[in-house]
């Protein structure tokens, strides 16, 4: 079943939020749910774009192929050096 990406992304996220609680000392916050939600909804994208520090810090625990999680659109952009641009 972790094979499959929105089931390895839910029990992903589920086991990081948990960590997160109890390893780090975490507070759980009203929110958490929603973000699961949001979570099992991008497995169907190949990015995650979240300005939520502690959501990203958790998702970036998780390995799936493929898919990556940024905070910012700048991110998304290739490097000009490294996609053969030039640099102007």
């Amino acid at each position: 079943m972790l094979d499959l990406r929105t089931v390895r992304l839910a029990v992903g996220s589920s086991l990081s939020l948990v960590f997160s609680q109890i390893r780090e000392g975490i507070q759980a916050d009203p929110n958490d749910g929603y973000d699961q939600w949001h979570v099992v909804q991008a497995a169907a994208a190949d990015v995650f774009l979240t300005r939520d520090k502690l959501l990203a810090t958790r998702l970036q625990r998780i390995l799936v192929e493929g898919f990556r999680v940024v905070s910012t659109l700048r991110e998304l952009r290739p490097d000009p050096a490294e996609a053969g641009l030039p640099l102007t």
